[in-house]
């Protein structure tokens, strides 16, 4: 199954490639051609499971197939499934269920201390440049910045949660709020906290039953005690402004609500609500008088009220444990106690199992546990719901203060701000008691309407949507506002100290103008993996209890992932896949998760702020775009580093925009500076994978088959704009101050911007000097061609001066080699006229030379619009030259056949013969005397190799030839099988009878007769290679009589024969045997021993030869 996997992915990569060449859509007709062509083979359709190609195509969905007349057509179209997601489907986003990059555990820091050694700055602003990610707009991501500033923390008083005293409320004249607030100020002497939301103006913008009146209404602080502790907390002689003095003793004094407490509550008379009207009620209670509370030793009696409080149940656990859950949920007025007891039929027993619901928010469930009786699966989920419920509630043992009317118009807006798509009032005001340590008043719904900055609406008869609003659009018709999840989680708040940096942990890079963070080392991301913590065990085993009835978009939610529980929001519901795009809020990754591992998040986990934040690194604004999937980037994934805020964004703008920062690891280095360098290496390099098809355009040819070629890709064309505007700096920059001396010294490794005849900029790379210095051969690094200059009469720019992507950017022209078996010595004429410069090919590599060079076939488009092999292309025109030269080599043979003067080898080319005078190493094939031996030049021995294995292979299978005695011509090569069994390329010498010829082995030096059925026509490509075999004589020493002797002659061929030698080229004569036939007389030393051996010298002391005067 994997392999027909592969093999579909490839047949689609390799269509792909081939559309992707095509302007328009490509004629289903001619892309089975051009797959033909390119790939060597038929499009597999039927090897991959379909009847006909059209089916094939359609099948997959990133092909557009239609009909245009009567052609079938096809598109290659983008794969994002959205347009906010069109720039991430490179980089994330995949049809199946990802790994998550990140795990909770990683989170945990070890490093302590920083050093920051580098204060990088990019040479330039290139903040006009900026465009910024969609992403965090598209997963609705908000987050704000506090930079330089200490987040206060609510004070932990605690006061007791039962009095013994009763109040009574109390009318007081009523007057404008605003007013009012000055007054309650100046009574006070304290100022409260600089903050926008303290100038609450009348609303329209609720139902009729939250604004009764134009008058605005104040309350009390109310401090309340148990009855057990009066005694201990106030004693009789204490005024009540002692105690709250004593008290005060625990309080934070940055917070003006504490400040206030202190003084006499009996000062104060402003108007509040008796707390027994609903925010719902249409019709307003009456209110009484409400004085102020003091304390009765005897508890049962107060100064402004005779009818005292009742005390307040206590709780006690019996041995009916619903009734103990309703009772408790009756005391801490947690709502109705629901039961629903299920039965479950197996196949030989029955179980019980029991599902709770208290309120409206906290389900319990007896799985997994079963039984076999109603009441004890009843009494266990009771009891589990106890077990939770009674330690919640711990904390509010000791009763909290009531918030007074400008407290809850203080702090409401900001909290309400970070819940940028509302939060339902339920939660806003459990969070409101975690946070401050007080409760709200019961008609804390109708005191924040007066805010101008707070929008409520009203659902059904029990609850609201709080939703934050920007001063004075408060009360403007709104078409439609985002559906509310269960429970909302605060957006992210970046808490820049003093000095402007953090420290942060990388979560997830997904470009470098898409960097998230989380912030670490603070109080706040400490309560948050101790909520992780919680959170893991909790969800481990309260799964089944949680599951969602309905996902609803945009809601939080808790993904499970690896076996692992993270807060996440939904991007986005796929029903066919049955998944959910989830992005994950404290990493900032988005991941498809099945919709079975997605569950309820429960309002104790949604309290602390969402962790993630994202940022953009400054100075790599040109490479914003470009930047998705970077490895350089992936490294950063769990490391801790330095932020810093950019000095030149003092403000941001709007709570979604991406913070500008610079970046340094834990050793104080610049991570900005570090990623310029590597991300424009990986931005521009091409890497050239074997059978890999790519459009490439020619940008330099050179004689001996090296093509130079550039990729107009991404990274391409951000090269170019980034050309033309260092071009137009440098344009607008009269000044030399970025000129310097240009020496064979400091020019080692630069590259230089050049002007070449005012016309066109290049980069290049001084790679040779000339002995005075004046003059230098500079290398073209984005073409591939080199130059001569004058360095005193030219100007030379360093780009590491100007630029640092520039100057580190890499060389856009990359070397391969064209592959054909010869180079044709006209080869830059030929290739030219196939692939002209700046003109788009198709590349497909197929191997490499030894020394790394990428081996290419490359292909081009006819008129007609089909593929053509321009190494072929180039081969048939070199051959088409090759046989025009060679009829007139034939026409020369007819005439030495007719005279009788054919040369052994035929019409085979000679090899290249070295200069009189110098040495070559040879092999010698065969040997009869020294005045007539053969040598192989061991310089083509590799080819001569390759050749006939590849004659082997050819006519292996091959018996008899059809030839007739008639059809052989002299001087025509043949393939011959010898007696050993294998083929040889052979010459004919002459045609001897109709049954019999004479045959010269011309790769190895002998000669032999052989039956006409044995020659067997020599296919063309073995004729290319020119004959190996070289009649020689030894130049330095001649026959003691007039002839060689047989005793010396086979003892020199025991010499020499079968062995290799240097040999010393002296000159080359005519065979006097076979006047059309060279011999070349050479001196043989065997150097394999460790004393030369010079051949001639050793035949003379061998008394086989005397030695011979050469003549010079």
């Amino acid at each position: 199954m994997a392999d027909k996997d592969d093999l579909r992915n490839e047949v689609i990569k390799n269509i792909r490639s081939l559309c992707l060449t095509e302007k328009g859509p490509t004629p289903v007709r001619q892309l089975t051609d051009d797959y033909r062509a390119m790939i060597g083979q038929k499009i597999p359709f039927q090897e991959l499971g379909f009847k006909k190609l059209e089916d094939f195509l359609q099948s997959e969905i990133t092909f557009k197939v239609s009909w245009r007349g009567n052609d079938l057509v096809i598109k290659a179209e983008p794969t994002a499934k959205s347009a906010h997601i069109a720039d991430m489907v490179s980089k994330q986003k995949t049809s199946k269920k990802k790994i998550s990059r990140v795990h909770f555990n990683n989170y945990r820091s070890t490093h302590n201390n920083y050093q920051q050694t580098s204060k990088w700055r990019p040479k330039s602003n290139n903040s006009s440049h900026y465009r910024g990610s969609v992403r965090p707009q598209a997963v609705s991501h908000t987050q704000f910045v506090n930079r330089g500033k200490t987040p206060t923390v609510a004070s932990k008083v605690v006061i007791p949660e039962h009095s013994t005293f009763h109040s009574e409320p109390s009318q007081v004249e009523k007057f404008d709020l605003n007013q009012r607030l000055t007054n309650r100020l100046k009574e006070n002497k304290t100022a409260p906290s600089n903050n926008n939301y303290i100038h609450p103006q009348p609303s329209n913008g609720i139902h009729p039953q939250l604004t009764q009146d134009n008058h605005t209404k104040d309350r009390k602080t109310e401090v309340l005690q148990p009855p057990e502790q009066k005694s201990k907390l106030l004693p009789t002689n204490h005024t009540r402004e002692t105690v709250l003095t004593d008290i005060d003793d625990t309080v934070n004094p940055l917070l003006a609500t504490r400040r206030r407490i202190t003084k006499k509550m009996s000062e104060l008379s402003l108007e509040r609500d008796s707390g027994n009207s609903s925010p719902t009620s249409e019709t307003p209670v009456p209110k009484t008088p409400e004085c102020v509370r003091t304390d009765n030793p005897c508890g049962n009696s107060s100064p402004t009220s005779e009818t005292p409080v009742p005390k307040a149940p206590e709780f006690v656990r019996t041995n009916n444990p619903l009734a103990d859950l309703k009772l408790f949920a009756e005391i801490h007025n947690l709502g109705e106690v629901v039961v629903n007891v299920t039965q479950i039929k197996a196949k030989r027993n029955q179980f019980y199992s029991c599902k709770i619901k208290v309120g409206q928010h906290d389900i319990y469930s007896s799985y997994p546990e079963d039984f076999h009786n109603p009441l004890d699966s009843q009494n266990f989920c009771c009891n589990k719901a106890l077990d939770d419920l009674i330690p919640k509630k711990a904390k509010r043992k000791k009763s909290l203060m009531i918030s007074s009317d400008i407290d809850i118009l203080e702090r409401i807006p900001p909290m309400l701000e970070k819940h940028t798509r509302g939060v339902w009032a339920w939660q806003l005001k459990l969070d409101y008691t975690d946070k401050y340590n007080e409760v709200l008043p019961d008609d804390w719904i109708k005191i924040i309407d007066r805010s101008s900055s707070v929008e409520i609406d009203k659902m059904g008869s029990e609850d609201y949507i709080l939703y934050h609003c920007a001063p004075g659009t408060k009360g403007q018709l709104v078409t439609s506002r985002p559906s509310v999840c269960n429970v909302s989680v605060p957006s992210n708040t970046v808490q820049f100290s003093e000095d402007g940096n953090l420290i942060g942990q990388v979560t997830c890079a997904m470009s470098v103008n898409e960097i998230w963070c989380q912030q670490i080392k603070t109080e706040e991301s400490k309560s948050y993996l101790t909520m992780m913590d919680r959170l893991q065990i909790y969800y481990q085993g309260h799964e089944s209890e949680l599951t969602p009835k309905t996902i609803s978009p945009a809601g939080y939610y808790i993904a499970k992932l690896e076996d692992e529980y993270f807060r996440v929001r939904t991007v986005k519901i796929n029903e066919d896949e049955e998944t959910v795009e989830c992005f994950f809020i404290d990493f900032g990754d988005e991941v498809n998760i099945p919709k079975c591992d997605i569950f309820e998040l429960t309002r104790e986990y949604a309290s602390v702020q969402a962790q993630a934040f994202v940022c953009r690194l400054c100075g790599l604004e040109y490479l914003y775009d470009i930047t998705g999937n970077s490895e350089s980037l992936s490294l950063l994934y769990n490391t801790e580093v330095v932020i810093e805020m950019a000095s030149d964004s003092t403000a941001i703008r709007s709570s979604s925009e991406v913070l500008p920062v610079y970046m340094y690891d834990s050793e104080g280095h610049s991570i900005n500076e570090k990623l310029i360098p590597e991300l424009t290496k990986e931005l521009a390099s091409l890497n050239l994978q074997k059978d890999t098809i790519v459009e490439v355009y020619i940008s330099n040819i050179e004689p001996n088959g090296d093509v130079y070629v550039q990729v107009r890709n991404q990274g391409y064309d951000y090269y170019t704009k980034l050309h033309a505007q260092i071009e137009e700096q440098l344009k607008s920059d009269t000044s030399d101050d970025n000129l310097c001396k240009v020496t064979r010294e400091n020019s080692k490794g630069k590259l230089f911007f050049w002007q070449r005849e005012l016309w066109k900029w290049f980069r290049i790379e001084l790679i040779d000097w000339s002995p005075l210095g004046d003059l230098a051969q500079v290398y073209l690094v984005d073409h591939g061609s080199t130059d001569v200059i004058d360095v005193s009469k030219v100007k030379l720019y360093p780009l590491d001066k100007i630029n640092d992507i520039f100057s580190t950017y890499p060389h856009l022209a990359v070397k391969i080699r064209i592959a054909l078996e010869k180079i044709p010595s006209d080869f830059v004429e030929l290739a030219s006229k196939d692939m002209a410069v700046d003109q788009p090919v198709l590349l497909k590599i197929i191997g490499s030379t030894e020394d790394n060079i990428p081996l290419a076939e490359l292909f081009k488009r006819n008129s007609d619009g089909g593929l053509f092999c321009i190494n072929k292309s180039i081969s048939i025109k070199s051959e088409m030259q090759k046989k025009t030269e060679d009829v007139n080599l034939k026409e020369k043979f007819k005439y030495f056949s007719s005279t009788g003067n054919v040369p052994s080898t035929g019409y085979l080319q000679s090899p290249p013969l070295p200069e009189k005078g110098t040495y070559f190493e040879v092999c010698i094939p065969f040997a009869v005397n020294p005045y007539n031996f053969f040598i192989q030049p061991l310089s083509s021995k590799p080819q001569l190799d390759q050749m006939m294995e590849d004659l082997q292979n050819q006519y292996r299978n091959t018996r008899y030839s059809n030839l007739k005695c008639e059809d052989i011509l002299p001087g025509n090569i043949y393939a011959s099988k010898h007696n050993d069994g294998f083929w040889y390329r052979t010459s004919v010498i002459k045609v001897i009878h109709s049954g019999s010829v004479s045959v010269f082995f011309c790769d190895f030096g002998y000669y032999q007769t052989v039956p006409v059925k044995q020659l067997i026509p020599l296919d063309d490509k073995f004729l290319r290679l020119p004959h190996q075999a070289l009649k020689a004589k030894l130049a330095d020493v001649k026959p003691i009589q007039s002839k060689w002797t047989m005793e010396g002659c086979d003892e020199f061929k025991k010499l020499i024969e079968k062995k290799e030698f240097i040999a010393l080229f002296i000159d080359i004569e005519k065979d006097i045997l076979y006047q059309s036939d060279s011999i070349v007389k050479v001196l043989l030393v065997d150097t394999s021993t460790d004393v030369d051996i010079h051949i001639g010298k050793e035949l003379v002391k061998r008394g086989i030869a005397v030695e011979e005067t050469i003549q010079q």
